[in-house]
């Protein structure tokens, strides 16, 4: 029986609250959320709550004549559930709590807002009567139960941090700079408002927050901030901001949206290749366009009320230029916001009175100091003199004006075409040549100073060569690229790099980048064409269709290196995905409707009339039923198959599976004619696997209720999956869960890696090993201990099972490390560095002595398929085997790859994107005891880019 006195009653409900507070563990930072007051102080535990008060000559309905429900009822309507919850979690006497009943529930004469949280120590000490104690203990447990809430567009202040907490479940430092610190915050649910809707978030939200200190205290001028977050709305290429929160005299936070990264990351660590084709450095190009635009409005569109204001951002460089995904569009593309405004300087111009006034953003901030990060190249760039600023901006006497911006846009639309054409490494060595000791006295800056009486400076010389070598690559690949990329980068030289009063505008600018984009446009009809193409019509027209597979011919010897590889063309329409067979013998394909399967047979060599040794043979088929309803319209979402059976499963109301029957027979005779139909208890499905002798299927089932409910694993006999199935939950959300493949009918593996974007690195993956007869589910962390965090490199690349030794396993972490672990001997690990290259996926050999790896070598954008033997203990080295180039594969290309093991051959078959392929993948050579040659093949398919959708 539930106790109703109070000390027993005060201790229940502190740790019931204690169980719902965020981050518990940290005194200084734990809170409980909006409405967790009134969830533990439920109805019943109030009445409780009232009962333990009573004393004979004192209790809650004798002195008031009022009821438990009407107490209740005024706790509610003068909003002091959070008030009675500090009481009781701070463990005060049961005087204090009486007197919180008489004097704020019962007695009509105390005003309700005097005592709304935070409350000062002046009304405490009037209400508890000077009780210090309780006094003291209220005001060091009142700020856990006021968590402020960020408000959409407003300012929200806050006196003391010590008396409010702020909303935030997680914090990641994420950049640094000279005038604030960058930080990805997680925000409780319920504590972000929209005003505009009078909604809060239902699920936590993650954004930026930028923090700043104030320098001057209360007389500083932040009001030109707030013109600019107003003004900024109203253009897409000016970074959004949600609203701010000032702490006190000194801090100041702005919060915004969090980008994918800023473009200085992007070209130097999440795509440090240059883009694949003039489609892609075309849509590079058009969001440069876009930010030339967002500059634009800043000199010249912005209002404030009736005033027009003109911002000069005087710090654009990559870093400060943010990539966000395109939230309207219906196709993953970019938009590029212009952010921090650390160092702008705005007018303001009053149109009706004809009164101008200008005011640095800067003025009321305060510099951190920030050490001057070194770049690559240890120049000594001081602050004012940095690579993006105009010349101008480091006069003893600086003029500035909307000019300055326009050269440092100029600057980094130079560095753009540097990486277009090749990635970061042409970055770098762009960086390298402006920074010369010899010219630019370690300077890296695109003008040089000319000494002397006054101030005069010239374009660096560097600039004009490192263009004239882009155009000249560019021309000679492609003629109307070149033509394109002289277009702009000419108009740079002759109308950014020069004196202020010279210079275009942003306008300007931004038409000549719109050009620029139309003719890379044009210059897609002429795009890159393989050297040995015998037909550049049916090139252009196989690279915009679906898939490529490769194979060499029978009769290939190995004195003919040249005809080693061949390549066949498969077309399709709105392709969704691709699966093989665990032996690699078996290929489906399938679209929204359709499923086609095709067999290692299906590639002949010849065709019958021996005209084209690039035919495909398509084995079967199989078409959903369409419906005109279209409530209950049907899509394939899922595939799966082994050399016996083709798992499909669709979307609709109801679940349904197709259980194909491939045949016992020879590969070639394998076809889609007979199939049963299941109805499967499940919701969302996001990973579909078969063992590889058929007997059981494993599905990973997402949770409709969000995106962060723990998801759950389903497996069924292959036989009748919708009987004697088995469904539990895993401790992880559907969306993290990357991979789900069996390796024996017995072992079930799935990676668990948090879903990231492509500014954050994740540092805990998670390799979950699952017994299908125990349910038994062991897992491996693979965290950074051990690892130099100092990489910008995410760290787990990618993993590949031993086949022979089911529990052990090889590890690539950082594109450079590779480890052999086990589940068995967790202590048992080796570990040794790949020297030379950049390491992406890996098989591990058919005899488990050797891993078959595709990568890049160091300081090249080119795939290589790699052999490398299995270490035989610590300490022991490794021997590293290049064993054929992969012209056409990139190194940013998302690719699907299996190792075949049919004794007959042994082959390779890799799925990636296909657009501007140039010419085929590889084949090894192996031998026997008996040294003899054998032929081995590779089967290769790649599809188009276009239609590349959720491997």
């Amino acid at each position: 029986m539930t106790s109703n006195t109070y000390d027993h009653l005060r201790d229940e409900v502190y740790v019931r609250i204690l169980g719902l507070l965020k981050r518990p563990e940290e005194e200084t930072r734990r809170f409980a959320v909006k409405g967790t007051a009134r969830q533990v102080l439920d109805d019943n535990t109030l009445k409780r709550f009232f009962r333990s008060l009573d004393l004979p000559e004192l209790t809650a309905e004798s002195h008031s004549h009022t009821s438990e429900t009407d107490l209740i009822a005024r706790l509610d309507d003068r909003s002091l559930s959070d008030f009675l919850a500090i009481i009781l979690f701070m463990s005060c006497t049961i005087k204090a709590a009486r007197t919180f009943t008489v004097e704020l529930l019962i007695n009509n004469s105390w005003s309700p807002s005097k005592f709304k949280l935070p409350v000062g120590r002046e009304q405490l000490k009037e209400l508890f009567r000077e009780d210090i104690v309780t006094v003291d203990k209220f005001l060091a447990h009142q700020a856990c139960f006021c968590p402020i809430t960020i408000v959409k567009g407003h300012e929200v202040k806050i006196e003391a941090s010590d008396r409010e907490r702020l909303p935030y479940l997680e914090e990641k430092l994420k950049a640094e700079g000279s005038f604030g610190k960058v930080y990805e915050v997680k925000i409780a649910e319920g504590h972000f408002l929209d005003p505009l809707s009078g909604t809060t978030n239902m699920h936590p939200a993650i954004i930026a927050r930028k923090d700043y200190l104030r320098a001057d205290g209360p007389g500083s001028d932040d009001q030109i901030l707030k013109q600019i977050v107003a003004a900024g709305r109203k253009c897409d290429n000016i970074v959004d901001f949600f609203g701010s929160v000032a702490i006190g005299l000194i801090t100041y936070s702005l919060f915004m949206p969090l980008a994918i990264c800023d473009l200085k990351d992007f070209m130097m660590e999440t795509y440090p290749d240059r883009p694949s084709g003039i489609s892609k450095k075309a849509e590079v190009i058009f969001s440069a366009h876009g930010l030339a635009g967002g500059l634009d409005f800043l000199h010249t569109r912005m209002m404030s009320g009736m005033d027009r204001l003109v911002c000069y951002h005087m710090d654009l460089k990559p870093s400060n230029i943010l990539i966000y995904h395109e939230t309207n569009s219906s196709e993953t593309s970019y938009i590029w916001k212009i952010s921090d405004f650390g160092m702008s300087r705005v007018k303001v111009r009053a149109e009706n009175a004809g009164v101008e006034s200008e005011k640095n953003f800067n003025s009321w901030i305060l510099s951190r100091h920030k050490p001057q990060e070194p770049s690559s190249l240890g120049t000594r760039n001081r602050r004012g003199e940095g690579t993006y600023l105009a010349p101008e901006t480091i006069a003893a006497t600086p003029i500035i004006k909307a000019e300055a911006d326009v050269w440092s846009l100029g600057c980094v639309i130079s560095v753009l075409f540097a990486y277009l054409e090749e990635g970061s490494l042409g970055v770098d060595r762009y960086a390298e040549k402006r920074a010369d000791p010899h010219s630019a006295h370690g300077f890296d800056r695109f003008f040089l100073r000319i000494w002397g009486w006054g101030f005069t400076f010239k374009a660096h010389p560097e600039v004009k060569g490192w263009h004239d070598r882009l155009i000249h690559q560019a021309r000679h690949r492609n003629r109307k690229e070149g033509d394109a990329m002289e277009f702009i980068l000419r108009y740079l030289e002759n109308g950014v790099f020069r004196e202020q009063s010279k210079r275009c505008t942003a306008q300007q600018l931004r038409e000549k980048l719109f050009q620029t984009y139309q003719k890379y446009a044009d210059a897609r009809e002429d795009s890159d064409q393989p050297p040995d193409s015998e037909d550049p019509a049916r090139a252009r027209r196989d690279s915009r269709k679906a898939l490529r597979w490769w194979r060499p011919s029978h009769n290939l010897i190995d004195h003919e290196p040249h005809k080693r590889v061949k390549t066949w063309s498969l077309d399709y329409e709105e392709l969704k995905g691709c699966a093989f067979s665990h032996d690699g013998t078996l290929m489906a394909l399938w679209t929204k409707k359709t499923l086609s399967l095709y067999t290692s047979h299906s590639l002949r060599g010849n065709d019958p009339r021996g005209n084209d040794p690039r035919v495909t043979t398509l084995v079967s088929t199989f078409q959903l039923d369409n419906t005109n309803d279209e409530t209950n319209r049907v899509d394939w979402t899922s595939i799966s198959l082994t050399e016996r059976y083709l798992i499909g499963l669709n979307s609709g109301v109801k679940h349904q599976c197709y259980r194909f029957a491939l045949l016992n027979g020879p590969a070639a005779d394998a076809n889609l004619d007979r199939h049963k139909k299941f109805t499967l208890p499940l919701s969302e499905v996001f990973q579909l696997a078969i063992s590889p002798e058929s007997q059981t299927m494993a599905c990973v089932v997402g949770d409709l209720n969000g995106d962060q409910t723990p998801c759950s694993l389903f497996l069924a006999p292959v036989a009748s999956p919708n009987q004697s199935y088995w469904l539990d939950k895993l401790s992880w959300p559907a969306k993290d869960v990357t991979r789900l493949f069996f390796t024996t009918d017995e072992d079930l593996y799935l990676v668990v890696r948090p879903h990231v974007s492509a500014r954050s690195l994740e540092y805990k993956v998670h390799i979950v090993h699952i017994n299908v007869s125990t349910k038994r589910l062991d897992t491996l962390i693979i965290d950074q201990k051990g690892f130099d965090s100092s990489s910008n490199i995410g760290l787990f690349t990618t993993f590949a099972p031993f086949r022979n030794k089911p529990d052990t396993f090889a590890i690539i972490t950082r594109e450079k490390q590779l480890h052999i672990r086990s589940l068995a001997e967790e202590k048992s690990s080796i570990q040794t560095e790949i020297k030379g290259y950049r390491v992406l996926r890996l098989l591990v050999g058919w005899d488990d002595t050797k891993i078959f790896a595709i990568g890049t070598p160091e300081a090249e954008h080119g795939m290589v398929l790699l052999e490398i033997t299995v270490p035989q203990g610590r300490g022991k080295h490794i021997s590293i085997k290049e064993l054929e180039r992969l012209p056409g594969l990139s190194y940013n290309a998302k690719f699907m790859e299996v190792l075949s093991h049919q004794r007959e051959f042994k082959y390779v078959l890799i799925l990636a994107p296909g657009e501007h392929i140039s010419t085929s993948y590889t084949k090894w050579l192996l031998q026997t005891r008996k040294l003899q040659l054998h032929l081995e093949e590779e089967d290769s398919l790649l599809q188009s880019h276009s239609m590349y959708l959720g491997f």
